[in-house]
């Protein structure tokens, strides 16, 4: 399972079997356990659950769960295919730049021998995920070979070519005022509002927000060795007005605490940030995956909020209201 949608619902569907019950699950190279805000509430449902199956690379917080761990493979081991290489309309291949290690498979492959094991030959009418790429693109303007030996196949579009209809808006144009919107009962223009100064946003009068590192990306770098080196913990951006008066120096540890739960973290001094907003990067506080990032730092999302915008229906991470105080 890929979680990319309304992801935020599934513990509450799992536990109360909305719309029918749950049973098992597959999930492939993803980590909902660390990555999702409500982690409490996705280990009570995955406990719920008859079995579940994880294929991924690493043995990650979400694997320690799981009845079954498959080891899937890296992308430097697997074959893919993308359709997307812009600014050119064409096909990309990325070859494996080498084989997959030790008993490894890609998660197509083991998908594949799943089915088949199972009795789908006909529906699975291929023995890897090679020769089903093969298939899919017999009858398609790309030559699997050619793709295959050159690793890009241009189709001959020429940039904005695909867009002479217009754009797959309903005026075909760029749309600053939102159709859509309107039509569903939402402002079709984009509105500010203050937040609302509640009994808790006194409580609670920081913002935290959430951040990227320039040399980590998301949260699996933290265990690359040489990334991990240049720094393995996270530390708490604190505006220097908002230090004084709390009587917090670079280095000191503090204790940022929201309606969901509280972290210990070192504070990191800056004019570059709001007086009234915190903010702690996203990499580290893992409990699981890799011994070089195990128990380095704290998870902004033991603390973040999980509440859901109500026009796209995402997570509002950063709606998350703390209060900040000084370890003496």
């Amino acid at each position: 399972m890929s979680f990319t949608s309304v992801n935020q619902y599934l513990p509450e569907n799992i536990l109360k079997e909305k719309p029918y019950p749950l049973k098992a699950m597959i999930i492939c190279s993803t980590n909902p356990i660390y990555t999702m805000p409500n982690s409490k509430d996705f280990i009570r449902a995955f406990k719920k659950l008859d079995l579940i199956v994880t294929i991924d690379a690493f043995m990650s917080e979400t694997s320690c769960y799981a009845d079954i761990v498959l080891p899937g493979s890296t992308y430097l081991e697997n074959i893919e295919i993308n359709d997307q290489f812009i600014p050119f309309k064409g096909a990309v291949m990325r070859k494996p730049v080498v084989k997959p290690r030790m008993e490894s498979i890609s998660s197509q492959n083991i998908i594949i021998q799943l089915a088949r094991i199972i009795g789908l030959k006909r529906e699975f009418p291929f023995s890897d995920y090679k020769e089903f790429l093969i298939n899919q693109l017999k009858n398609s303007p790309v030559n699997f070979n050619e793709l295959y030996h050159k690793g890009f196949v241009n189709l001959g579009y020429k940039t904005g070519e695909s867009l002479k209809e217009g754009l797959l808006t309903p005026s075909g144009r760029i749309e600053l005022y939102s159709s859509v919107l309107s039509y569903s009962g939402e402002s079709p223009i984009p509105l500010f509002s203050k937040w609302n100064n509640s009994k808790a946003n006194t409580k609670y009068p920081f913002y935290l927000v959430s951040y990227r590192l320039p040399f980590h990306a998301n949260t699996r770098t933290a265990s690359n060795a040489y990334l991990s080196a240049i720094q393995n913990e996270n530390h708490l951006l604190i505006n220097k007005k908002t230090a004084k008066t709390l009587n917090i120096q670079v280095g000191d540890f503090v204790e940022i605490e929201s309606l969901k739960g509280k972290l210990i973290v070192r504070a990191l001094l800056t004019e570059g940030i709001h007086p009234q907003t915190l903010a702690l990067s996203h990499h580290f506080g893992h409990t699981a995956y890799s011994k070089i990032c195990v128990n380095k730092g704290v998870r902004f999302n033991d603390i973040s909020s999980d509440s859901t915008d109500p026009v796209s229906f995402g997570i509002t991470f950063n709606d998350t209201r703390v209060r900040l105080s000084k370890i003496k």
